[in-house]
């Protein structure tokens, strides 16, 4: 009941405009949940490494508590810390019966995506997107797969914009999709559209790294790069 009040309390803050999915939170240790819910927030923000603390701790709080350990792996894999993504996808996956039914095909999409498994991803993630047409994440999470995993498919980046859009648009406040809008906007020299969602990451406070990386991407574009280089070079970077 405490978890639950918390919850309520605050998932205006989470998924704004649209309820939160108790299920994944009932009988869990308040405090768990309350390390989740900043987890959430860092997340949703791309603050990905203050995200992956948080959701371990709170694993670490209740072990029960699976959805920390499905978010937390895709925390790490953002972070580049595979191996660690790998073993926060395990867990969620060994324990998937404490999960909502689309949680459960979620998280054996992100342990599929973390293990470089393309094809398996994209089917467990599109069940999961069918019990769940509007779940912006998993979206992403389909994008995800498509941007990074398919290179030799047909079209692999505009399933992956798709993908994206869709998510962007079904919670706008979700920041995660705009890095790679971004990136695929400057890849086609649209820096008119990818301005507009690197104005989205910096009004959110997105990690610095990602910000940065963004600019040198935009500045190879302009062909701003010793520009660029003076920049950060007297900045101390």
């Amino acid at each position: 009941v405490e978890a639950t009040f918390l919850v309520r309390r605050e998932e205006r803050l989470l998924d704004p405009g649209r309820p939160v999915d108790l299920t994944v939170l009932a009988h869990r240790q308040p405090g768990a949940v309350a390390l989740w819910i900043q987890g959430e927030r860092a997340y949703r923000t791309m603050r990905f490494g203050r995200a992956l603390d948080l959701y371990k701790r709170a694993i670490g709080l209740d072990s029960s508590l699976v959805v920390a350990a499905v978010k937390g792996a895709q925390a790490a894999s953002w972070e580049n810390r595979m191996a660690e993504a790998g073993a926060l996808a395990a867990l969620a996956v060994a324990r998937d019966s404490l999960l909502p039914r689309r949680y459960g095909y979620f998280a054996r999409g992100i342990a599929a995506y973390v293990a470089g498994q393309a094809d398996t991803a994209l089917a467990w993630l599109e069940r999961a997107v069918r019990e769940a047409p509007d779940w912006s994440e998993a979206h992403t999470a389909r994008g995800e797969v498509a941007y990074h995993l398919l290179p030799s498919a047909t079209s692999p980046e505009s399933l992956a914009q798709a993908e994206f859009e869709t998510a962007a648009r079904l919670d706008p406040d979700f920041r995660p999709p705009a890095l790679h809008l971004a990136e695929i906007a400057l890849r086609r020299g649209d820096l008119r559209r990818a301005d507009r969602y690197i104005g989205r990451l910096r009004q959110s406070q997105a990690d610095s790294l990602l910000l940065r990386q963004l600019a040198l991407e935009r500045a190879c574009v302009r062909g701003e790069m010793d520009a660029f280089i003076a920049r950060y070079t007297g900045a101390g970077v």
